[in-house]
């Protein structure tokens, strides 16, 4: 078994982690909000659609004629 001690190498995982977070959580958080904007400008294009498209269901006042 090695007789080395195990400092420098926690102290190089540390140093390796939060550079990596110090690197990479500004590109993450903004991935998460182009999502997060992503999907708001979904949910609003698809409600708006939904006001706007005349109603399938039951309860429907449209009536077809088919006239052939």
């Amino acid at each position: 078994m090695s007789r080395r001690p195990l400092a420098p190498f926690i102290i190089a995982s540390i140093t390796g982690v939060l550079s990596g977070i110090y690197i990479f959580k500004p590109i993450i958080d903004n991935n998460r909000v182009r999502q997060s904007g992503d999907r708001m400008a979904t949910e609003d294009k698809s409600a708006a659609s939904a006001l706007s498209k005349p109603s399938d269901g039951p309860g429907s006042t449209e009536t077809t004629s088919n006239t052939n």
